[in-house]
């Protein structure tokens, strides 16, 4: 999109939003369109009215992590592990978010400031996260390859004791 269209589009769909605020299409649209500007703050606000209204949607809980994790930092990645947790715990199954898991554990750890307790906690989650992904795989994959290829990245991902 140009500029000035997705300046015209976030207005009109704000003014539309100040309107019928339960419009979650909207707010996601709107989400959309500030990612695309990089406007990572109002992108949060957008995701965060979603999950207002649908607090048990696991993907609401991804895109605000997602987002979260591309903002960085260390108290948006403590953040974002939290809502990666919540996406596995309303779907066992979602891949992507065991991965966002392993990725922001991971990504705590390697950060100096951290307690050892928090840096604790981090590898039992990341270690947690890289065996359930494990178990998705072999349940899932006939092909053994992928299996040793998987195996191979999750240790390279996370530095099992």
């Amino acid at each position: 999109l140009s500029l000035s269209l997705s300046l015209s589009l976030s207005l009109s769909l704000s003014l539309s939003l100040s309107l019928h605020s339960g419009d979650n299409e909207s707010w996601s649209e709107l989400a959309d369109i500030y990612l695309s500007q990089l406007n990572y703050s109002k992108a949060l606000f957008c995701v965060e009215e979603m999950l207002l209204q649908y607090p048990h949607n696991h993907l609401y809980h991804l895109r605000y992590a997602d987002i979260l994790f591309t903002m960085g930092g260390k108290e948006n990645l403590e953040t974002a592990t939290k809502y990666y947790c919540k996406a596995a715990q309303l779907n066992p199954r979602n891949v992507r978010a065991l991965y966002g898991v392993l990725l922001s554990a991971t990504s705590l750890c390697s950060i100096g400031k951290l307690s050892s307790k928090m840096k604790s906690d981090n590898q039992s989650l990341a270690g947690w996260a890289a065996d359930t992904l494990e178990e998705e795989y072999k349940n899932n994959t006939e092909n053994k390859s992928v299996l040793v290829e998987l195996s191979a990245v999750l240790d390279k991902l996370y530095l099992r004791q």
